[in-house]
């Protein structure tokens, strides 16, 4: 049986990184994007099995990219891309207080929100109940 893919979007590298190592660790397969069309044509070299998507992106990406890009948009672009059927499940990571985001990750089909600064343990334990 192959490994469970996971797809991590998050513009911050460093956070990329390491949580690509935590999440191989536990034997998933790992893509990275940093931003919605990098994870659109992530999306096109196979559907992951879950989605790890930040909530909010940097001004300075913003500015670069002159959209208005969060983690909701991201999703809802796949989506419409992709339709419904296609798109994973998706677990919404914040930085910010994730009791803000509750609804919003409802609306947008998300299956949960975690604060970046949750404990490893607890994340990594959701995720395999998701996938396993």
């Amino acid at each position: 049986m192959s490994a469970n893919r996971i797809l991590l979007v998050d513009d911050n590298a460093g956070f990329l990184s390491g949580m690509s190592l935590l999440l191989r660790d536990e034997g998933f397969e790992v893509a990275t994007a940093e931003d919605g069309s990098e994870t659109v044509e992530a999306m096109a070299y196979g559907k992951p099995d879950l989605i790890l998507m930040d909530i909010l992106f940097s001004p300075a990406f913003e500015q670069d990219h002159k959209l208005d890009w969060d983690g909701f948009r991201i999703i809802n672009w796949i989506r419409c891309v992709k339709g419904d059927a296609n798109t994973p499940p998706v677990l919404f990571l914040t930085g910010a207080a994730h009791v803000e985001y509750v609804e919003r990750v409802r609306n947008a089909g998300g299956i949960g929100v975690f604060e970046k600064t949750v404990g490893t343990a607890e994340l990594m334990e959701l995720i395999h109940c998701l996938l396993d």
